[in-house]
């Protein structure tokens, strides 16, 4: 367990649709406390699995889990280290559209209905705006990864370049397993509810 303070507060202003978690930075750790339910086992889980596949290790970002006491509550979370340096800052692509275009990339794309287009496009304009190559071969990773592990919060959001003020830039490290395998509140509910009717019937049959 770790003891976290105010200084270490690092929680996003904009909330996402599942919420918002509190996350702290300390000592160069970044630490997730649970949310919707069971978010920092899922991204242990997902993330000591990918460690067994063909991505290199600094393609994505590897979670362990962790106890944080934060005032007098005390979560359940996960934890993983800045792999930013100093002069690296995250680039959100949403904002980077935003920021060369004056709109958003979200509307843009949703502008084309065909899934297939929509990628297309999303890849020639990060590529046309950063100057990365071969950012599709990412994209391709990124959403095999969300479909195999059933993520339903990919956005714009938490997709992302790394740029340094020399404007070099690199992908942003795949993480933000939150909210795959169906790990929610909701579905915890859902399976509580499923065990109670089975052990009804099973007792009913006894």
């Amino acid at each position: 367990m770790i003891e976290l303070f105010g200084q270490n507060i690092r929680t996003n202003r904009r909330q996402s649709s599942k919420g918002n978690q509190l996350k702290w930075e300390n000592d160069g750790i970044w630490y997730k406390a649970d949310y919707t339910g069971y978010e920092g086992l899922a991204e242990y889980m997902i993330s000591h699995l990918l460690k067994k596949s063909t991505l290199a290790e600094q393609e994505f970002v590897c979670y362990d889990l962790e106890e944080i006491k934060y005032g007098t509550v005390i979560y359940n979370g996960a934890k993983s280290k800045n792999f930013l340096n100093e002069d690296w800052q995250i680039i959100t692509l949403e904002r980077l559209f935003h920021n060369f275009f004056g709109e958003s990339l979200y509307k843009s794309m949703y502008r084309i209905p065909d899934h297939e287009e929509r990628l297309r496009f999303l890849v020639q304009q990060v590529e046309r705006m950063t100057g990365l190559q071969n950012f599709g071969v990412y994209m391709n990773k990124l959403l095999t990864i969300d479909a195999f592990f059933l993520n339903e919060d990919r956005h714009m959001h938490n997709i992302a370049v790394l740029m340094n003020g020399k404007i070099s830039q690199r992908p942003y490290p795949m993480l933000d397993w939150k909210s795959r395998i169906l790990v929610t509140t909701e579905t915890r509910s859902r399976m509580k509810s499923i065990e109670a009717r089975a052990e009804y019937r099973y007792s009913k049959v006894e």
